[in-house]
């Protein structure tokens, strides 16, 4: 099927494939098609290839788009590399927010009074999921400091932090701001027992 320009009135006149003439509906002219145009109408019918190969390419462009996309994000935020073997220290501790090379963690005075409100088995199992969300999402971001993928990339992984703290308030019914007092001064500990470790070791 293909269109045909009337010559009365301007008009665009379909036409099928192998169509000898065809009757426009504005004017009611009868448009007799040259024999050029009948083989022209008659091969777009019959060829679909042309466009299944033009939908066929935008696939695999989408295809490699995806695939360079996802290496990009990959070499971007690759996990950091893991302890030494034999090494006594335990996973949780390798945090980035607890290493002794890092700035100070600390946790108020409030902070405290509230995570001394949760009782140990929360407290427990508030640190348990944390640590295995920290796992998986504490990766060494090797884009620039103030470079528009690092930004992006710490505001997905702070959403997907603040998402799992919710999930664990809910999930043990304890108040979500209790919950990040249990992890603020967890990690305060840490960090002062990595710290002072460094200390005595130097």
């Amino acid at each position: 099927m293909t269109t045909i320009q009337c010559p009365k009135c301007g008009r665009g006149v379909a036409v099928g494939a192998g169509v000898a003439r065809a009757q426009c509906f504005g004017c009611g002219t009868v448009v007799e098609l040259s024999p050029a145009a009948k083989q022209e109408t008659s091969d777009t019918a019959s060829s679909p290839f042309p466009t299944m190969a033009v939908a066929f390419a935008g696939v695999l462009v989408v295809l490699i788009l995806l695939v360079v996309a996802g290496s990009a994000f990959y070499m971007i935020t690759r996990p950091s590399a893991p302890p030494a073997a034999g090494s006594s220290e335990p996973a949780a501790s390798s945090n980035a927010k607890t290493k002794a090379s890092e700035e100070p963690v600390v946790a108020s005075d409030e902070e405290r009074q509230r995570a001394s409100r949760v009782s140990e088995g929360n407290r427990e199992q508030i640190i348990t999921m944390y640590d295995q969300l920290t796992s998986t999402t504490d990766r060494k971001i090797m884009a620039p400091k103030g470079s528009v993928i690092r930004n992006r990339t710490e505001q997905m992984l702070e959403g997907i932090e603040n998402r799992e703290i919710m999930h664990i308030s809910a999930l043990l019914q304890v108040d979500e701001v209790d919950v990040r007092a249990v992890i603020q001064v967890t990690l305060a500990d840490r960090w002062q027992k990595a710290n002072s470790e460094a200390t005595a070791g130097n």
